[in-house]
């Protein structure tokens, strides 16, 4: 079996796959494992303690002695009661202990240099400590404990950390137990499967053996008719009859011949008008990578023309344009197969254009071929969903936060009663945030509506829009003292035709933004203006304006100004929303913004729709 180097191959590579499994197993899975096991356990301990500081109030002030409430050693008593828990220790921004788990800790001062240099700048320090070893202050431990530092931050900076060891020894004895039970299951497999490979192997042995055998004989035969086949055809050429049907042949396949020649043309024709159809650019090369064709859109893409290029080598092309910097090294680097993006910049965009090229060999290394796609408009839709989703979910994440924050306050309160007027406020809290976030979810239930194509349901009533937008602003100067609001509104009501909850959505919307982007202190003023049968709300502010590009985008949707700028949040949808609700009316919005001068939005609704005017009429 060992003479034959096909089979010798295959047997010493599946030696090799047999011995690599359990050592897969022992050098990556194993430590893996460890690796999920500490990082589960860290986000457990961050958890816990914010748990605790939120629970106690410690999350807003500065860790001291005198800053610790009188309960805490119950509430660190209940988290202990978690079996994993070891020891619970609160620091406070010097590194001394102010609380632990054991008293006789209290007083020692961490002066370590993780502590200074990690956690006091606001970073998460934790430590494996295996059974035997020490811990990150030097001190020994009979168990395997996880160790993690979690800071305390505040409006002042550095508030103090609260430290946690769990234990984490039965957790490891179970990885450990699974990995080497997986290591004997793999090497009774890998045993298994050599044994077949040798069974399947000495079959091949014969049958190799066989077809040689075989072989042998098919060449003597063919010998046997070779010479067979000379005796005929010299007997043939003898034949006159025999000439002429030759002659006839010869003519039919030049027959042949010449309709194929016109059928390739033909052929040739079709493919140049398909390739300079296809939108995606397509590049061709031979075995030594040399261009023999491009399409148009490769030529527009590549700035080359093939008439100039043909013939030279993709590197001695490229050296003529702007992308060899960036296209021609991934160009030379890649093999038979394979895939790579490059971008080129645009005169009519700020952002430049990505194309995707995807790499196809030819049969028998005769070439490749590049088809180059242009992605630009699918990455930057994905990058807007992205950036979407994350919005959206800390904006529901905010209300939602202060919503459980406050009734678990008001749940509580047997241990720490509440006057009426802080329960007022915490309930009132609480509604705040509800309609906050009542406000994202009907937005996004607008957005979902809009997105499959429905038409917006409208409960259209008779009302006066004088006293919506004086509700919308008073609501909004109740949530927002840092703000100055003025309202101007003609002396005689106003009703308008239209749906009363879509409109106040549109308000809500314009206001919240105004508000969102408004310095401390700033001006936010509404007016409305009735004239010719259409009546003009107008939201001004004097936030940090926009750009002429930015104001043409501002009504896209999940489009943001000014994305990184990660502390004014928001979805992206709240405008979008806007214009699909006033156009819904039969109405018009409009933006005027400079950066640095604030921002007016306008919106003009029909005081009367046209069913409605041709009633009156």
């Amino acid at each position: 079996m060992l003479k034959i180097k096909f089979l010798r191959n295959i047997l010493f590579l599946s030696a090799a796959l047999a011995l690599l499994f359990p050592l897969f197993n022992n050098l990556f899975t194993y430590p893996a494992y460890q690796e999920l096991l500490t990082h589960e356990t860290e986000s457990e301990a961050v958890r816990y303690v914010k748990y605790l500081t939120h629970t106690l109030g410690l999350d807003k002030r500065r860790l001291e002695k005198g800053n610790l409430p009188a309960h805490i050693t119950e509430e660190v008593g209940a988290l202990r009661s978690d079996a994993l828990l070891v020891k619970l220790r609160v620091f406070s921004p010097s590194g001394e202990i102010v609380h632990s788990s054991v008293p006789e800790e209290v007083g020692t001062v961490n002066r370590k240099a993780y502590f200074r240099e990690i956690v006091a700048k606001g970073g998460i320090y934790s430590k494996v400590v295996q059974k035997d070893s020490f811990t990150a202050e030097h001190q020994p431990t009979t168990i395997d404990v996880v160790e993690t530092y979690v800071p305390i931050m505040t409006e002042d900076g550095f508030g103090g950390a609260v430290e946690v060891y769990y234990d984490i020894t039965e957790n490891r004895r179970g990885v450990e137990s699974l990995t080497f039970r997986s290591s004997l299951l793999e090497g009774a497999l890998a045993a298994a499967f050599l044994v077949i490979i040798l069974l399947v192997l000495s079959r091949a042995r014969k049958t190799i053996e066989a077809r040689e055998l075989a072989q042998a004989e098919l060449e003597k035969a063919k010998e046997e008719l070779e010479q067979r086949v000379r005796e005929r055809t010299a007997q043939l050429t003898e034949s006159n009859s025999q000439l002429v049907q030759e002659v006839a042949e010869r003519k039919k396949a030049e027959d042949s011949l010449r309709l194929a020649l016109e059928e390739t043309e033909s052929t040739r024709r079709k493919t140049a008008g398909i390739l300079e159809s296809v939108q995606d650019g397509m590049l061709v090369t031979d075995g030594h990578r040399r261009i023999v064709m491009m399409n148009p859109a490769a030529e527009q893409t590549l700035g080359l023309q093939l008439e100039k290029v043909k013939g030279q080598s993709i590197e001695t092309a490229l050296r003529q344009t702007s992308l060899k910097d960036s296209l021609g090294p991934a160009l030379k680097g890649t093999g038979a197969d394979g895939h790579f993006d490059f971008s080129l910049e645009s005169d009519a965009s700020r952002h430049p254009r990505i194309f995707k090229t995807r790499t196809f060999p030819l049969e028998k290394s005769q070439g490749s071929i590049f088809l180059m796609q242009d992605v630009t408009g699918e990455r930057e839709v994905e990058r807007m969903k992205s950036e979407f989703v994350a919005m959206t979910t800390h904006e529901l994440q905010t209300p939602l936060t202060a919503i459980m924050g406050y009734s678990e306050l008001l749940m509580h309160q047997d241990n720490t009663p509440f006057s009426p007027e802080a329960r007022k406020e915490f309930i009132g809290q609480i509604h705040v945030q509800a309609e906050a976030l009542s406000r994202i979810i009907d937005d996004l239930l607008n957005l979902s509506q809009v997105e499959s194509g429905l038409t917006l349901p409208l409960k259209k009533t008779v009302f006066p829009v004088g006293d919506l937008i004086q509700q919308a602003v008073d609501t909004f100067r109740r949530r927002s003292s840092r703000h100055r609001f003025e309202v101007h509104l003609p002396r005689e009501q106003v009703e308008l035709e239209a749906d009363h909850g879509r409109i106040a959505q549109v308000l809500g919307n314009l206001l919240s933004n105004a508000v969102k982007y408004s310095p401390e202190g700033g001006l936010i003023k509404v007016c409305g203006e009735a004239t010719e049968g259409r009546y003009t709300i107008a939201v001004s502010d004097q936030g940090m304006g926009m750009s002429q590009e930015q104001a043409e985008r501002a009504f896209d949707l999940f489009y943001r100004a000014d994305s990184s700028n990660t502390a004014l949040r928001g979805t992206g949808i709240g405008l979008s929303i806007v214009k699909q609700f006033v156009e819904a009316h039969g109405g018009e919005v409009r933006i005027t913004s400079e950066p640095g001068r604030g921002t007016l939005f306008q919106i003009t609704l029909p005081l009367k729709t046209a069913d409605a005017a041709a009633a009156s009429g």
